[in-house]
């Protein structure tokens, strides 16, 4: 009868440890991000979803020219609008057909990739692929960090085959990046990523200094509405 007994108590105890390590099995399978996702993350992407309007000031400075575009963009129906002077210039994103508004919405992508690329690493996965490089040197500040490749691929949009060498810290923030325009084995651009703003969840990096010093881009009037 005892040895009975201990038969049974063993069979549930092998039982429980089974149950705890496939159910710990599950966990780690559910709550492992992938790079991409732990970049949007720290970026606050969980909270875009609560956002009503973003508006803000993309400034670029190249050179001697200074560019100010000042954009609204309702995030849930892609309504955009160009500010300029009081007057609105609107169209709906990735859906244009006059030749104005494709020009516009063309601005409006390059100037909201530079404001809110961390998103893009969710919202675009479904069109690039990414390799992941650890103990690389970063080209500005020479510091040791984890490169995240992105190689967008061939297919609709404005930039199809545009390459972005994302070099990050030890919190998955970007420190500075290289953009290939189309892949290019020359850079097109290598830029800082500064001056971290947190305007409602929504974390922004506000500055992007040049490695020639003859190209800025920055951001201010940042307003989120939810």
């Amino acid at each position: 009868m005892n040895l009975l007994k201990g038969l049974v108590i063993t069979v549930m105890l092998i039982s429980i440890f089974s149950c705890n390590e496939t159910k710990s099995k599950i966990q780690e399978k559910v709550f492992k991000l992938s790079m991409p996702e732990k970049v949007a993350s720290q970026y606050g992407l969980s909270n875009f979803k609560n956002i009503k309007t973003i508006e803000f000031s993309f400034n670029l400075k190249k050179k001697d020219n200074h560019i100010i575009r000042h954009w609204k963009w309702n995030p849930s129906t892609n309504q955009v609008a160009l500010l300029i002077d009081g007057k609105k210039n609107e169209f709906v994103h990735n859906h244009c057909i006059l030749s104005k508004e494709i020009e516009l919405d063309k601005k409006f992508t390059n100037d909201s990739y530079w404001l809110l690329f961390p998103y893009h690493l969710i919202w675009d996965k479904q069109n690039y692929e990414y390799v992941i490089s650890q103990q690389v040197v970063s080209p500005i500040s020479k510091d040791t960090s984890t490169k995240m490749t992105i190689n967008y691929l061939n297919g609709d949009g404005y930039t199809p085959n545009d390459i972005y060498e994302l070099f990050l810290d030890k919190n998955n923030e970007i420190k500075e990046w290289i953009y290939r325009k189309n892949g290019n084995v020359k850079p097109t651009k290598v830029t800082s990523w500064e001056e971290i703003i947190d305007v409602g969840g929504v974390k922004i990096s506000t500055l992007h200094v040049g490695n020639t010093g003859d190209f800025k881009v920055w951001f201010d009037h940042i307003q989120i509405e939810k």
